[in-house]
């Protein structure tokens, strides 16, 4: 498939453009939306990935994937809340993200910050409180 190879050749303006055309083919390919969104954010930017992903998200309320790249957008641009909530919706729907999560450098910043919140003191957080089941 050609949006493989030009995401392995990092041909990121190729792999959009043929995403793009796939995804508006087919609305209901989770596959196409999330290739689509990730050549963006290789092409353009992570805002423009991230209006893709909340632009399709009421279509997919349950995919944990759109949710799981969300996280990732927000803690990189800064914005741990919304970062956490995704993270959150995330754990709920399918368990096994929380490994990925713990080692995806696109989090690092809402886990150092989550770091800096507990210096010297147990943290009680939901969120991180899911990683022990």
């Amino acid at each position: 498939m050609r949006v493989d190879i030009y995401c392995r050749l990092q041909k990121w303006e190729l792999m959009r453009e043929i995403a793009q055309r796939l995804h508006e083919s087919d609305h209901t390919n989770i596959g196409w939306l999330i290739s689509y969104a990730y050549a963006m954010r290789r092409a353009d930017s992570i805002e423009a990935a991230k209006k893709i992903l909340v632009h399709a998200l009421p279509n997919f309320p349950n995919e944990a994937i759109i949710m799981y790249n969300l996280a990732c957008y927000d803690s990189i641009l800064g914005d741990l809340d919304s970062a956490k909530h995704y993270l959150s919706q995330v754990f709920a729907i399918e368990s096994r993200w929380r490994l990925q999560a713990l080692e995806d450098q696109d989090l690092k910043p809402l886990w150092d910050d989550l770091g800096d919140l507990n210096k010297g003191h147990k943290l009680e957080s939901p969120l991180l409180d899911s990683f022990e089941k």
